[in-house]
């Protein structure tokens, strides 16, 4: 088991039950929050990651202080976790790249259950701007 999953563990034996029932209540909270916003737009667009692709190695998940508190994970993976808590559908569409030829992906969350519409705005970039044949120039190395 990496270190990473095991210090998660080792602080989720922490928590009380109460804490786990607040915690829960407040998830729950910021997924009607996130389902109110949905009532008036059809689409939120966010980067999908806070910042490019890390290089391989630059976390070390067998580190024994490894954790998902890491200044490195969180400006990373900071806006995906939304959508899990809420149950919200989202996509995300290679749209843009580094400089280095690395994709930047572009995520797209829609309403509760409507799946069938980022789809479909998926199908009508991808039209506009196809990406089935771009690879980082890495690839293959």
């Amino acid at each position: 088991m990496e270190s990473l999953t095991f210090n998660f563990y080792e602080m989720g034996r922490q928590i009380t039950a109460a804490q786990y029932l607040m915690a829960v209540a407040a998830l729950q909270s910021l997924s009607r929050q996130v389902a109110a916003f949905f009532e008036n737009y059809d689409i939120l667009l966010t980067p999908t990651l806070g910042c490019p692709p890390l290089k391989i190695g630059t976390i070390d998940f067998q580190s024994p202080s490894a954790s998902l508190l890491d200044q490195q994970i969180t400006t990373f993976a900071h806006i995906n976790p939304y959508y899990n808590i809420s149950g919200q559908p989202a996509i995300s569409l290679p749209l843009h790249w580094t400089a280095e030829g690395l994709p930047l992906g572009v995520l797209f969350g829609g309403k509760y259950g409507d799946e069938a519409t980022l789809f479909r705005l998926a199908g009508q970039i991808e039209q506009a701007r196809p990406w089935k044949y771009r690879h980082p120039s890495i690839w293959g190395s």
